[in-house]
């Protein structure tokens, strides 16, 4: 019989996922984890979130999906073979600028938010 996952408690419902320690790591973790006061699951997740931090989200999302917006219409030109230098170089500018508002976002988070912008409010408001 499944149980209903509202049965479970918060931590069954988190993701999960075994990993193989080299030998002595374990100890290691567990003498970190007694000096940090919490459990030997909290410090590896302590210590994962210092080394792949989670993309900002203070950045406002009108200001990320406009830039994302115009390097998708360049990038498009660019493909076309129809770009000017001055596109090429409006482009490279919006490179940097998004690097700059979430430095933490991959290319195809960007990528990803445009299509969910796309979506709900149709392809005109992103067209030019």
């Amino acid at each position: 019989m499944a149980k209903n996952d509202s049965a479970l408690p918060p931590s069954k419902l988190l993701d999960q996922f075994v990993v193989r320690l080299p030998g002595g790591m374990r100890d290691r973790i567990r003498l970190a984890a007694e000096a940090n006061q919490r459990s030997m699951n909290a410090e590896i997740v302590a210590t994962l979130e210092k080394e792949y931090p989670a993309p900002r989200r203070d950045v406002p999302l009108g200001v990320l999906l406009e830039a994302i917006g115009q390097v998708k219409r360049l990038s498009m030109k660019q493909s076309a073979g129809t770009t000017s230098p001055d596109d090429d170089l409006a482009l490279l500018e919006l490179y940097r600028k998004l690097a700059d508002l979430a430095p933490d976002m991959a290319l195809e988070e960007y990528e990803r938010l445009f299509s969910i912008a796309l979506e709900a409010n149709g392809p005109d408001d992103h067209d030019s």
